[in-house]
């Protein structure tokens, strides 16, 4: 007898019914390359669009200029002819040369070695020494020397149509003979490519060039005007040089050569009538033809100016935030905005990762309905739409990771990382291939084991975990917090969900990795490259001397014949120097010799110790605006258990910049008495010295005003719940004086 009922109620099956709360899958994060980036490079890619139309209008205004200026002026032409001037096809078709010689090679150089780093060089010598060493130089030069090579010949065929200026002399009898005019003209524009090369080398041009978001792009017009006036100095500065190497060439290279076997073959059809008795080149040669002069130097401005131009309009253009999502169609969809935000700032490109906090900014500062949506799917509250507390854990991971590499790298001074130690046997530390822990990223040598160590761990005592505070102690001091942080909790639930509390531990476990007896968190990233007092500056001093050991010891033990003569020319020339110069040409080589290899600090700090400082600032108000707004709208405290991280991870930032600045500005303060002036009595390289360190130090609190702005707006918005959490008492400290500060300030 079966005991299944009998009727047909039960012949249907009966199904659960189904719910958008439980079971839901937390929205994967893909990577940016697949998703943020394409949307990027296409905003990009039409902002490139923009420069090449805007330099096609400016070369087409140059050379409207050109025409007027050959057809007579405004008094041969009239004022009708020079409204029509520019829209004659030979002016059209001049226009168009200049776009594509002169304009395209510099942005297509830009556009393809743009580099997020910035050289670290911190003198002239240093920095042309880095440069000769990157792939981006070799070229530069030669596409500025192919550039203004074009230039000179559009101005002779198209633009003038001069018959002085042609490649050959107008001779029936040597038709083959090079124009020396000609010549001269060529000369002065790989001159003009050459400085121009020299000026890019200096500036870092090749470097992306990062900006605040707070500053204002400036006006077109001023920009052109500025870069008028650079082309305007340097050109006036590169006619005198071009003579001096033309003259030079003709003088003793083209003698020289005359002098070898095998080569006048080749060289008199071209160049024997500058050998001539009639055609010796002197140095009052230039001045017998000033019109030659005054066309070169002319040639040379529109050269420089078109390229300086087409730079400052990349560099504008490209280092404006680029948003990829459009205000109505995110109100709508929320998720996939903050989805693809999360994993813009996870790219590996410092670039891209800065568009997307610049982009993430609006979201975390927007007082806006649709900017609170989002903001609720990035904590997590609004489960219905797709919100997980995955995006907001990916996001303070991210975050946490870019400051904490800064930071290592301020504490650091700016040298390399150093290389990772072995591991020892007995803390050897294992993680699945593939995956990269917290601290991995800061050098931690992952190992295949499963992330477990390879030795049972000793259990930890109950004064390692730490027990959480009273949540609802009415204190005003975060000081006594600290203090009791091995107390016991009255209240159990209070202490599951604190900010230490076992099911914090849980969650975290996933990103700690375990070495001996160290259990590394991104705070205690930030203190795991600290050194004791003293240590981090010597070691960087110290590091270049112990590698030009061997170097020097290479240099004069292998020494060949090339050395020897290369030092026997340089103490000939200082001999002759010594002996024949007069006092007034040695101080100014004293000066220019300094100016050339000084090594600036200000420049030193500015790129080496907080090169990513507008990164660090981005990051520093996306974070904290939301850490604010979580407040009010973190339903489920998903942020709340992460604000002593925060916490702790700017502080110690806070700390590594005070003593930055502290090593900065140590013995600049006057010894005099409080009336006498500052900089009295010291002389012009102190006082050098003294501007370059106010130079770093400036750039040092860049990066300092921006921590303690973040810090002052978490304490102005929590308050006294900040007593909540458990602090070192270090950070404790830091944080109870901006406490009694912002209480004063109320």
């Amino acid at each position: 007898m079966s005991s299944t009922p009998q009727g047909s109620r039960f012949r249907t099956p009966v199904r659960a019914i189904t719910s958008t709360l439980v079971n839901r899958s937390s929205p994967s994060l893909p990577p940016a390359s697949q998703t943020y980036e394409p949307l990027v490079k296409s905003v990009l890619r039409y902002r490139l669009s923009r420069v090449f139309v805007q330099a096609a209008l400016l070369c087409w205004a140059v050379n409207t200029v050109w025409a007027v200026w050959y057809l007579g002026g405004l008094g041969e032409l009239g004022l009708g002819g020079v409204l029509v001037t520019p829209f004659k096809f030979s002016t059209l078709l001049g226009a168009a040369g200049l776009w594509i010689s002169a304009v395209t090679p510099v942005i297509v150089l830009r556009k393809i070695f743009l580099t997020p780093t910035r050289t670290s060089s911190s003198s002239p010598k240093s920095t042309l020494s880095s440069a000769l060493t990157k792939k981006s130089t070799q070229p530069a030069l030669v596409a500025y020397a192919l550039s203004s090579v074009a230039v000179a010949f559009l101005h002779v065929y198209i633009q003038t149509d001069t018959e002085g200026l042609s490649v050959f002399v107008k001779s029936k009898k040597h038709p083959q003979y090079l124009n020396g005019k000609f010549l001269f003209l060529l000369t002065s524009q790989v001159i003009v490519s050459l400085s121009f090369l020299f000026r890019n080398i200096l500036k870092d041009r090749f470097a992306f060039r990062w900006v605040g978001m707070s500053s204002r792009s400036p006006s077109p017009i001023l920009e052109i005007l500025v870069s008028f006036f650079v082309a305007l100095v340097s050109t006036t500065a590169c006619i005198p040089l071009a003579s001096l190497v033309f003259g030079f060439g003709r003088m003793v290279v083209l003698p020289v050569l005359y002098q070898l076997p095998f080569i006048p073959v080749f060289l008199r059809p071209f160049t024997a009538h500058f050998l001539l008795k009639r055609g010796p080149y002197t140095l009052a040669l230039p001045f017998m033809h000033v019109g030659l002069l005054v066309r070169a130097w002319f040639v040379g401005l529109t050269t420089f100016f078109l390229w300086e131009s087409a730079e400052v309009m990349f560099e504008g253009i490209i280092s404006e935030p680029v948003p990829v999502t459009s205000p109505s169609p995110s109100a709508n969809n929320p998720t996939a905005t903050v989805t693809l935000l999360i994993s813009g700032i996870s790219s590996s490109d410092p670039i891209m990762k800065y568009f997307a906090y610049a982009e993430l900014s609006r979201v975390a500062t927007g007082s806006t309905a649709s900017a609170q949506a989002h903001r609720q799917v990035l904590f997590g509250n609004d489960v219905v739409k797709g919100g997980s507390a995955a995006l907001w854990s990916a996001f303070v991971r991210e975050a946490l990771l870019v400051l904490g590499r800064d930071y290592q790298v301020l504490v650091r001074r700016g040298a390399p990382v150093p290389p990772p130690t072995p591991p020892s046997s007995a803390s050897n530390t294992t993680t699945p291939s593939g995956f990269a822990p917290f601290a991995s990223t800061f050098g931690v040598k992952p190992n295949p084991n499963n992330g477990l160590p390879t030795t049972p761990a000793k259990p930890k005592s109950p004064e390692q975990f730490g027990t959480p505070l009273h949540l609802l102690k009415p204190t005003n001091s975060i000081l006594k917090s600290s203090t009791t942080a091995f107390g016991r909790s009255t209240s159990p639930v209070l202490d599951t969900f604190g900010s230490d509390g076992p099911l914090e531990k849980v969650v975290e476990k996933g990103a700690e990795v375990v070495e001996g007896h160290v259990h590394v968190r991104v705070p205690e990233l930030f203190r795991s490259v600290s050194a004791p007092s003293g240590s981090s500056s010597s070691a960087v001093v110290q590091a270049p001397a112990k590698e030009s050991k061997p170097q020097q010891g290479a240099a004069g033990g292998g020494g060949g014949i090339t050395e020897r003569l290369k030092k026997a020319g340089h103490a000939t020339l200082e001999a002759l120097y010594e002996t024949y110069a007069p006092d007034l040409v040695k101080e100014e080589g004293k000066k220019v010799g300094r100016w050339w290899s000084w090594e600036r600090v200000g420049r030193k700090v500015d790129v080496s110790w907080v090169g990513m400082r507008e990164v660090d600032r981005v990051v520093l108000d996306v974070l904290t605006s939301l850490v604010c707004a979580s407040l009010t709208e973190d339903t489920y405290g998903v942020v709340q258990r992460d604000i002593p991280k925060i916490i702790e991870a700017i502080v110690s930032f806070l700390f590594a910049v005070e003593d930055a600045q502290a090593e900065l500005l140590k013995g600049l303060l006057p010894e005099a008495g409080p009336g006498a002036e500052e900089g009295a009595g010291e002389s012009d390289e102190e006082r050098e010295e003294r501007e370059e360190k106010e130079k770093g130090s400036e750039a040092v609190s860049y990066v300092g005003d921006a921590l303690k702005d973040s810090l002052a707006r978490i304490v102005r918005t929590f308050g006294d719940r900040l007593t909540a959490f458990r602090f070192p008492p270090r950070v404790a400290g830091k944080v109870q004086g901006f406490m009694d500060f912002c209480a004063t300030t109320v």
